[in-house]
């Protein structure tokens, strides 16, 4: 099971969630710090700039460490929900295998409650750097841009999860308990905006971060704000903000294709924004996506995504794996290998979930230019991803050949990837026509493209509304 929601994690539902008597004691949790790298404990944390830079810190921390969210849960539901993985060890997930998940699921509550906390520790610290005469201007302007850029990222994983979403832009628990839902415009509003500030207040190398590139710079606001502008249907925008990333050959550059040299390594040139994981640390992606239990298969691709690899594909050959139980062969996700801590220390190498990197960027760009008939643009972004395959030259010669080949070359490419193939399936309106096709018996209505709002949510919320 990816997640189980216990007394250790409730301490991270947002404070929207909970009734207003409720919260004092909850939001005082939220924003505190016992440890400055983990958890915000006192707006006192803003008095110095050692402080206040781990507060920043403690932002990506909580974000990944202290949540499943991006430790497993996203990449694991979403690619359940689609069509890329089946879970087979038992029945806990047939709620997402037949799309009928209820108001009252644990793990969308928990998923919910993630993104929120992670965004009120975006608005804590901008407020209290905001507030703060004693940090530096310099690292207000850098952390300040951090939490924008964070706050936009969840709100991202929000508005696309569950549609329309409270905006939520400040921690006064007075307006945040009892916030409606707003317009999924109104939010990629405020992301874009957020975005544009990131990338003015954000420095544009690493060389602040020691060189690794697991806190936001300049060029993460730049990788997911054309990622959103693709989103939203702007074109000429997602197609600019790529270009300036893919630009950038003296900060990046794809890697090669084998089972030892791979986007997923630490500080690796492809990487964009990746989370930090110590080199012991087991990999909780590698662990539920690419692990079994002896005899019994857990996460298995599905066919439809198996079978999309083109043959001498290099991403089937050193991102999937098969394991044979009860001489039955299962295929799997392998683009993280290091599922314990013995395995790293084995290994010699460090893998950091990557959540933005160049692929991604060329694929963001070859959709743009097809999009605006640009047929020889699109053309060689998608060869530089197939020839990094070891793929020949696409076929795809119009805007209909194009867009269609774009869509299978982010399947095959970022396929149990931080949701990216629910989330394409639904943004082109390919849901209903792909589901329908993957899962003749159990998809039943488009309503199962958003998740449902947490019952919990609604209970203590008056102003919220259930998805349909």
């Amino acid at each position: 099971m990816i997640i189980m929601l216990n007394k250790s994690n409730l301490k991270y539902i947002c404070c929207f969630l909970l009734p207003l008597s409720l919260v004092s004691g909850s939001c005082k949790k939220m924003i505190g710090i016992n440890t400055p790298t983990n958890e915000l404990r006192s707006i006192s944390v803003f008095a110095s700039n050692g402080t206040a830079e781990s507060a920043g810190a403690g932002m990506y921390s909580s974000l990944y460490w202290s949540k499943q969210l991006f430790q497993s849960s996203l990449s694991a539901i979403t690619g359940i929900c689609a069509d890329e993985m089946k879970y087979l060890r038992n029945t806990n997930f047939d709620q997402y295998m037949n799309n009928t998940i209820l108001p009252d699921d644990a793990n969308v509550l928990q998923m919910w409650s993630e993104l929120y906390s992670s965004i009120y520790q975006a608005n804590t610290v901008l407020e209290g750097v905001n507030a703060s005469t004693a940090v530096s201007d310099s690292l207000k302007k850098r952390l300040s841009g951090e939490a924008k850029f964070i706050r936009a990222f969840c709100h991202f994983y929000l508005v696309n999860l569950w549609g329309d979403v409270p905006l939520i832009m400040t921690t006064d628990v007075a307006k945040t308990s009892v916030a409606p839902r707003d317009s999924a415009a109104k939010v990629y509003r405020q992301i874009v905006a957020d975005l544009q500030d990131a990338q003015n207040l954000l420095p544009s190398t690493y060389t602040v971060y020691g060189g690794d590139r697991t806190r936001a710079t300049k060029w993460s606001a730049t990788a997911l704000l054309a990622r959103v502008y693709l989103y939203m249907g702007n074109w000429t925008g997602a197609e600019e903000q790529a270009t300036a990333v893919i630009n950038n050959t003296a900060l990046f550059g794809l890697t090669v294709n084998t089972a030892t040299v791979t986007p997923f390594l630490k500080n690796n040139s492809e990487a964009i924004w990746q989370f930090f994981s110590a080199s012991t640390a087991t990999n909780g992606y590698a662990t539920e996506g690419g692990s079994f239990v002896t005899s019994t298969a857990n996460y298995v691709l599905r066919t439809e995504l198996y079978g999309a690899f083109e043959t001498g594909d290099k991403r089937k050959t050193n991102w999937t794996r098969t394991i044979t139980v009860s001489s039955i062969v299962y295929p799997q996700t392998y683009k993280y290998r290091l599922i314990s801590s013995t395995a790293a220390t084995t290994a010699g190498i460090q893998e950091f979930p990557t959540v933005l990197r160049l692929g991604e960027q060329y694929l963001i760009r070859a959709e743009a230019r097809a999009q605006q008939n640009s047929v020889s643009g699109a053309q060689t972004d998608l060869n530089a991803i197939r020839t990094r395959a070891g793929l020949g030259g696409t076929a795809a010669a119009d805007q209909a050949t194009l867009l269609t080949a774009v869509e299978k070359e982010r399947q095959v490419e970022l396929f149990c990837e931080f949701g990216h193939r629910w989330l394409d399936l639904k943004r082109t309106n390919r849901l209903d026509a792909v589901m329908k096709a993957a899962k003749p018996t159990t998809w039943t209505t488009i309503n199962a493209a958003l998740f449902p709002i947490p019952q919990t949510a609604i209970n203590t919320n008056p102003n919220l509304s259930p998805n349909p």
